[in-house]
């Protein structure tokens, strides 16, 4: 096994440090994205379908 030098195991470390914290703040992002989405995609559903409800409901009455 090799020794390296102090300052090569130092950089790699903060390397692996700052690709950690990229890969969780892009996790986080994703995770936002993706519950804005299903939050505007439920209430224009929900929206549409409450119409058609109304609809179907005079329809039978």
């Amino acid at each position: 096994m090799t020794v390296r030098p102090p300052h090569v195991r130092i950089a790699a470390t903060q390397t692996f440090a700052i690709l950690v914290l990229d890969m969780h703040s892009s996790l986080w992002r994703t995770w936002h994205l993706l519950a804005a989405e299903t939050l505007f995609w439920g209430v224009t559903l929900a929206l549409l379908l409450e119409d058609d409800v109304a609809m179907l409901a005079v329809m039978f009455s």
